[in-house]
């Protein structure tokens, strides 16, 4: 099955709506046409269990999307955060590091590694973060300048264990705020959130009968059905703010959807 016709479609209704989103707001949706590319690989191979995981990530995306396109002001903490999550990328490594130190079997490798190193990369990468993060480093370690540290560590560590959970990482929350829409936007976000990307959750976790089960014309007209809900919601919460589109794209949109469909 070959979708990149209605990927295409979809494609030229947001280069439509592109001038009046934010960077963020294309990053989030660069990241979601480069999934249907994914899953248009992935069907036309017959690998329709390994589209429906990729489309699992797409549904995040979409959810990330409409919920920063409504709530305007949460982009700069998105932004934020994210700057964070890379932090702790160079925090796990020296964590990495300390726990294999005290493993004896591990000392031959240890000894290759530089740790100053790590501890320089970690320091230099904190100088490139925004005021904003810096400064909030700088209170959970109660410091005025950041050095890598095992008390600092320690401190930046725990905060990570059990404070660290940002916004976009909670998707039924994010969900929830998205309630209060009109009708048709709260039946279609309400099925592509608790049937589509529970059954696909379900696909990612390794459910044994979801894998084992046979391919039939339903489950390819479902995963139609999830990529019209991935590109019609965003559509529509953009609609709400007056962000239109030609009705010659919508129909092309449309009929791309429906000569698909017609195909399976």
């Amino acid at each position: 099955m070959n979708i990149g016709f209605l990927i295409e479609k979809g494609f030229n209704l947001y280069k439509e709506i592109e001038p009046y989103l934010s960077s963020t707001q294309k990053a989030i949706l660069n990241k979601i046409f480069s999934n249907f590319e994914v899953v248009n690989s992935c069907t036309e191979l017959d690998k329709y269990n390994e589209a429906r995981i990729i489309l699992r990530s797409a549904i995040e995306s979409a959810v990330l999307f409409c919920y920063i396109s409504k709530y305007p002001e949460k982009e700069s903490e998105y932004i934020q955060d994210c700057e964070l999550m890379e932090f702790k990328k160079h925090l796990i490594s020296y964590k990495e590091y300390l726990r294999n130190k005290e493993i004896p079997e591990l000392q031959e490798t240890i000894k290759n590694i530089d740790e100053q190193k790590l501890i320089s990369e970690n320091e230099n990468f904190f100088r490139i973060l925004s005021k904003e993060n810096q400064y909030k480093i700088l209170s959970i370690i109660k410091e005025k300048e950041y050095k890598l540290t095992l008390q600092t560590f320690n401190k930046l560590d725990k905060y990570y264990e059990k404070k660290f959970r940002p916004f976009f990482t909670k998707l039924e929350k994010m969900y929830k705020a998205l309630e209060n829409f009109t009708p048709d936007i709260k039946f279609h976000m309400r099925e592509l959130f608790f049937r589509d990307y529970n059954i696909y959750s379900q696909l990612a976790h390794g459910n044994f009968l979801s894998w084992n089960s046979k391919i039939n014309k339903l489950d390819k007209l479902e995963i139609i059905s999830t990529i019209k809900r991935i590109l019609f919601i965003p559509y529509l919460i953009l609609k709400n703010k007056q962000i239109m589109v030609s009705e010659a794209t919508l129909k092309e949109l449309s009929t791309a959807i429906d000569i698909i469909e017609q195909s399976i």
